[in-house]
């Protein structure tokens, strides 16, 4: 079946998509975290939203037929414009550049993640299962909390993944060259 990983998850759940996620890139996922669209949003605003530096003007009209009109430079993005913003696919090079910024957005966001773990620890935000998807227990999180101080502290490797695009239009698909990128993700795997 060929269809994109928010496409699996929604017909066929996490436990899909995990499986899918190894079998492109021969690493295993331990766990996973999924949210909404409007969970996301909810989450900036818990925040008081996100200071970020939106690299391009934006300005669009939404699937809703709302305006969107973002200016470059620093600012402070609530939950719908760090979403629009997120959302925009008019860079001149495709994804790429949405990709990029989205990787940005995740690292900033991240640097909130003490202020987001104090406000769970009060009660004054909602459980974190009430905003995630996820197979995480408060133990394994716990456990693991050092890698969400640290993922803002981290460097993203972006990669092409190999493949050809097939079809058009809203029947447009990516076929992955899945041998080569095994290859490539085989160096790092966790050998501990």
């Amino acid at each position: 079946m060929q269809c994109r990983l928010s496409e699996l998850y929604a017909m066929k759940g996490a436990e899909a998509v995990k499986r899918r996620v190894m079998a492109l890139t021969g690493l295993p996922v331990d766990y996973y975290a999924a949210i909404s669209v409007e969970n996301f949003a909810k989450l900036i605003n818990g925040l008081g939203g996100v200071t970020f530096f939106v690299a391009n003007d934006i300005s669009y009209v939404d699937n809703t037929g709302k305006t969107v009109n973002l200016r470059r430079g620093s600012q402070k993005l609530n939950g719908e414009k760090a979403v629009s913003m997120l959302k925009y696919r008019g860079y001149g090079d495709g994804d790429n550049t949405r990709r990029s910024c989205a990787a940005k957005f995740i690292k900033e966001l991240a640097k909130a993640a003490p202020e987001l773990c104090r406000l769970v620890s009060i009660g004054k935000s909602l459980q974190y299962k009430d905003y995630f998807d996820t197979d995480f227990t408060l133990d394994v999180l716990g456990k693991n909390i050092d890698l969400i101080f640290s993922y803002s502290k981290m460097n993203v490797i972006e990669y092409t993944y190999p493949g050809t695009t097939t079809g058009t239009g809203e029947d447009e698909y990516f076929s992955p060259g899945i041998l080569k990128a095994t290859e490539y993700f085989s160096k790092y795997k966790f050998n501990g």
